[in-house]
């Protein structure tokens, strides 16, 4: 495993999403629009991750509309997605322990993860696997199961006590 960069979840939006409304939130990082501005970052440079790293002029607008979207979470996101000239395949649901599995199988691709109250990305390219997380970095590893197992581990004790931790995880696949 190796660290490519560092990052910090900077910005907020002061909204949380709610049926069509944005209401007051205590805090509220962009990590939707981070992790979203990652993948398609990396569908560009794919062999060069360092060049994916994730701006926040990219992010901010994304995650103020997602939030704003008057649609479910599947919706928004798919929307927000299309809008950006993408493709966003239907979510796969996962358990956290088992996502990063089901993923690294997949073969390449880029996708943004909904952990609860978070999202990071996850990707596979060139051999290689990666994990970005708007609070932590990029990571990339050569080696499946190393890439798995740090992710249920970083999960674990990150994410835990996020309301909504506990139930299936989406994967959302983005595509050019």
């Amino acid at each position: 495993m190796s660290k490519l960069f560092d990052f910090s979840n900077e910005g907020f939006t002061n909204m949380r999403y709610k049926k069509g409304q944005a209401i007051k939130s205590e805090a509220e990082g962009w990590c939707f629009g981070y992790s979203l501005n990652w993948c398609t970052r990396m569908l560009k440079n794919s062999s060069k991750p360092k060049l994916a790293k994730p701006t926040s002029m990219d992010a901010g607008p994304l995650q103020q509309k997602v939030e704003m979207i008057d649609l479910d979470w599947d919706g928004a996101v798919a929307k927000v997605v299309t809008e950006l000239g993408y493709n966003c395949g239907a979510p796969l649901s996962r358990d956290w322990n088992v996502l990063p599995g089901v993923v690294s199988e997949a073969g390449n691709g880029f996708y943004i993860i909904d952990i609860g109250h978070h999202w990071v990305g996850f990707g596979v390219a060139n051999g290689k696997f990666y994990y970005f997380d708007a609070n932590d970095g990029l990571f990339e590893f050569a080696d499946k199961g190393k890439f798995s197992s740090f992710v249920v581990k970083d999960f674990k004790a990150s994410y835990k006590g996020d309301k909504g931790f506990e139930k299936g995880h989406k994967a959302y696949k983005i595509t050019s």
